[in-house]
């Protein structure tokens, strides 16, 4: 059988769809370079050419779940035809807290191994100050302004919380009826 020969970018994006997959079945921290090769049919050169560890798989897994969560937000501002309201920034934000998508249960996984890997804590700081920052930028664009210090923490606590209810305590269908609760909670967050 030939081997289709593919562009880096491509490759990349093959081994972290199999490493998500082998995160969600076997955990993060059970999850080694040895299973990936397996599972992707690549020789261990041909993984290591691109990653030299599961820390650095995710690392782009979750960057280009924050790239998919920015390309959601510039969608719902075009919808709004670029008027961003304290209520749409609401909206937004519960989006995010129900979301349900190929990234949520890997970064779910994720904040789960956070609290016994300094690495992963350095990393989700990492992530978390890039989001930020390109989000303000995203909001300062429309003249809004975005959240900061204590409000956005407890703003990504609730993001946090939520996820993390949906997919281990199986909430979301519930959180989704109460959606409008959630709206208003974190309309008083921004407005306080």
């Amino acid at each position: 059988m030939r081997r289709i020969r593919l562009s880096p970018d491509e490759r990349k994006r093959q081994i972290q769809k199999v490493a998500m997959e082998l995160f969600t079945l076997k955990g993060f921290k059970d999850t080694t370079m040895q299973n990936i090769v397996e599972k992707s049919g690549l020789s261990t050169g041909g993984l290591y050419h691109h990653y030299s560890s599961t820390n650095e798989i995710l690392y782009d897994i979750m960057t280009n779940g924050n790239i998919y969560r920015e390309n959601l937000i510039a969608e719902k501002i075009k919808e709004y035809e670029g008027r961003i309201t304290d209520e749409l920034m609401a909206k937004m934000i519960v989006d995010k807290m129900l979301a349900d998508n190929e990234f949520i249960p890997i970064y779910v996984i994720f904040l789960q191994a956070i609290e016994e890997d300094d690495n992963l804590k350095d990393l989700y700081e990492e992530l978390k100050i890039k989001a930020t920052s390109k989000l303000r930028r995203i909001f300062l664009d429309k003249n809004y302004e975005f959240p900061t210090g204590e409000k956005l923490d407890l703003i990504t606590d609730l993001i946090n919380s939520s996820l993390l209810s949906c997919e281990i305590l199986k909430t979301r269908e519930n959180f989704i009826k109460n959606r409008k609760f959630f709206e208003n909670l974190i309309l008083s967050i921004i407005k306080e």
